[in-house]
């Protein structure tokens, strides 16, 4: 019987050759998509950085008068965007829509500087640039809360913490919960919640209920924002720092 004839030399090394080169091929490709991954989030930290401007009262002032002096949900909303966003802060503001009448216009903002060793825990900066309708009234309303949030977010930009920071800014209650359905991810854990301006008037079970948070664990924290508004501002910068940088 004729033996089957044997493979050339060259075949057999193709086979054992064409597998390794593959491996190599995709491992070299995951480390340089890795590395430019690294790269890309360094160079925006350090353009974020740059950023940065200390807490001033002018910054505050001016801020809190347009706030104030705009009735519009849209403007206030586009406002408050523009101003955290990329040229002037450097975030990247997500928007999230409203449903029903408010589907047509964004009924919440928010920012994050992701943390570095716990990026899936968050401390949640919540304030709101619309007064609340009924809501009760408060030392620091609506405009006062949302321009020192601001000044706050101008000062931490292009410095990571531990855990991640979020700052929202919604126009009313029922915007926490639209919040709640769009933005918060599977596998987040919301560690704190700070409440600014009337939210700061809230009852805590309230708030948490609205941010279905109620069986979490997640602690309420209540800074004091009286007295001016750079010692204030301070006083907030100081508190979510803290808070982020906890182990």
């Amino acid at each position: 019987m004729d033996e089957a004839p044997k493979p050339s030399p060259w075949i057999r090394r193709a086979l054992v050759i064409f597998p390794t080169g593959l491996l190599v091929l995709g491992t070299g490709s995951m480390i340089w998509h890795v590395m430019k991954k690294e790269v890309t989030a360094e160079r925006s930290i350090r353009y974020a950085a740059g950023l940065a401007r200390e807490i001033n009262a002018a910054d505050i002032a001016r801020n809190e008068q347009i706030l104030r002096e705009t009735t519009d949900a849209v403007t206030l909303a586009t406002f408050v965007e523009s101003t955290l966003g990329p040229e002037n802060m450097g975030y990247t503001v997500r928007k999230y829509f409203g449903t029903g009448e408010t589907g047509d216009r964004v009924v919440a903002l928010d920012i994050e500087l992701t943390g570095t060793k716990k990026p899936r825990d968050v401390v949640l900066l919540l304030t709101h640039h619309l007064p609340l309708p009924g809501g009760a009234p408060t030392a620091v309303g609506s405009a006062r809360a949302t321009a020192l949030a601001m000044s706050a977010a101008h000062v931490i930009t292009g410095t990571p913490a531990i855990r991640s920071i979020r700052i929202v800014s919604v126009e009313d209650m029922s915007a926490i919960q639209r919040y709640y359905e769009l933005a918060i991810g599977m596998g987040e854990r919301i560690s704190h919640v700070v409440p600014l301006g009337q939210l700061a008037g809230v009852n805590d079970a309230d708030l948490l209920s609205a941010l279905h948070l109620t069986q979490a664990g997640t602690v309420v924290e209540k800074p004091d924002l009286t007295g001016d508004a750079v010692t204030a501002a301070t006083r907030l910068k100081d508190l979510v720092r803290s808070l982020a940088d906890r182990l």
